[in-house]
């Protein structure tokens, strides 16, 4: 595996947790969808990740990718590493 594939297989991770993909599509495959009065169906609030603050223990190549995702959906970043002071120009 490499390092793009791990961090894709971590948002995938996240953006399940956040977005309840899981319980959405069995729903919607069940045929709730169907009967639902309005046309916007969801069975949880919607969350955003814009605002919200991911910690990231670990900021080599993956935690580094990680950590530009993050910031691409607006998000706040905080990590936690050995070596902080290869870091001081990352604005993390």
């Amino acid at each position: 595996y490499s390092t793009d594939s791990v961090v894709q297989l971590t948002w995938a991770f996240i953006l399940e947790q956040v977005c309840n993909l899981e319980i959405h599509a069995k729903s919607v495959k069940d045929g709730d969808w169907t009967e639902s009065e309005i046309f916007c169906y969801w069975l949880k609030p919607i969350t955003e990740l814009a605002g919200k603050t991911l910690g990231i223990i670990g900021y080599g190549n993956i935690g580094r990718k990680v950590a530009q995702i993050a910031k691409g959906f607006g998000m706040n970043v905080i990590v936690n590493t050995m070596h902080p002071e290869k870091y001081d120009d990352d604005g993390i």
